[in-house]
């Protein structure tokens, strides 16, 4: 999260005046899209640890976060193929994963 975070944050001290996230094309509404994406990260962590809290599996909170994932593209005007799109850009399993390691790894040095 800390490098997703710093990363965001070198794409603004760059100011680019495009943003061309690979396979959605480009947009130049390029502070939008950077406060929506760290939002959306901290929103996915906070399911992803209150999913683990409940002893869900991992399984179970990857098909909640695809569910979430896609309601919120569709609220923000994408196709339906855009969610298919993104889930082979950004695998939800994969991503809970990541998500579920980097909680417990947080925990564990607390």
């Amino acid at each position: 999260i800390e490098a997703w975070n710093g990363s965001i944050e070198t794409m603004r001290k760059l100011n680019p005046k495009i943003l061309c996230p690979t396979h959605f094309g480009s947009y130049e509404d390029v502070e939008r899209h950077l406060g929506e994406l760290e939002q959306r990260l901290e929103d996915w962590l906070l399911l992803v640890e209150e999913r683990m809290d409940e002893e869900l599996s991992q399984e179970d909170i990857a098909e909640e976060l695809e569910a979430k994932g896609d309601a919120e593209m569709l609220r923000e005007g994408a196709d339906p193929e855009d969610s298919e799109r993104y889930e082979l850009a950004a695998n939800y399993e994969m991503l809970v994963a990541g998500l579920m390691r980097y909680v417990s790894r947080q925990r564990e040095s607390a």
